[in-house]
């Protein structure tokens, strides 16, 4: 059994594995909600159908959420960069079997 870790870290893991929720969450439904309002219908591959948009056509919103869209996507890079960075200091730095642990 490893040591526990600092209240601080401890802290950060639990944030960090909370924005990882979260991301996978709200950037589906800022993705679907961009085209909705920005093309009025999601297109189904392969078909020549389409979902419409409950909201109707909103290109000022739709642009507005696809910037937020591509904001929140390159900062959920960095917090999955600081995800493996986290998961290489347990591995090689604490020693503590973390990767063991997950499977």
């Amino acid at each position: 059994m490893s040591p526990p870790l600092h209240p601080k870290l401890e802290l950060l893991s639990r944030l960090t594995h909370w924005a990882l929720y979260a991301f996978l969450f709200a950037q589906p439904l800022l993705g679907i909600s961009t085209v909705w309002l920005g093309d009025g219908a999601i297109p189904i591959p392969g078909t020549s159908l389409a979902i419409p948009s409950p909201f109707g056509v909103l290109p000022h919103w739709g642009h507005s959420l696809e910037s937020i869209h591509k904001t929140l996507g390159t900062v959920f890079y960095y917090v999955i960069g600081l995800h493996i960075a986290a998961v290489a200091w347990h591995q090689f730095v604490r020693r503590d079997n973390l990767l063991k642990r997950m499977w």
